[in-house]
């Protein structure tokens, strides 16, 4: 008999190397570096930080490189109109208005904090107050 897994594979852009610490960078293509983290039936039980290779990128790189990974879900703070499109292209969810750690933002999504309402950064986000 099998069981069902639900597996994802989500991306964070991060300023640093601190696994579920990193800070969460607060423009998707200026990320240093990517935090990767694999989830199983809503646990995680893999991070990995990726250096981003394309520091210097064009148009759609770097979603194509996180779709490379496996990548199947984007939590981030401000993402680019033209980054929205390849991720929506690509069949990757992206989840924008995240800001702090990585283990914050990762807590937030599995628990279904997310949307915010087309959140697009933090100073969004405290306005809107905690009534959700």
């Amino acid at each position: 008999m099998h069981k069902n897994v639900s597996a994802l594979k989500i991306a964070v852009p991060v300023r640093d190397d601190k696994g579920l610490e990193s800070t969460i960078e607060e423009h998707f293509g200026r990320a240093a570096y990517f935090a990767l983290i694999e989830v199983v039936n809503g646990k995680i039980v893999r991070v990995t930080v990726l250096k981003n290779p394309l520091r210097y990128h064009g148009p759609g790189d770097l979603p194509r490189l996180l779709k490379s990974y496996g990548v199947n879900v984007v939590l981030a703070n401000r993402v680019g109109q033209r980054a929205q499109e390849f991720f929506k292209e690509l069949g990757i969810k992206l989840v924008p208005g995240f800001s702090g750690s990585v283990a914050e933002a990762v807590r937030r999504y599995l628990q279904g904090e997310v949307g915010r309402r087309g959140a697009q950064g933090p100073e969004e986000i405290s306005r809107m107050g905690s009534g959700f």
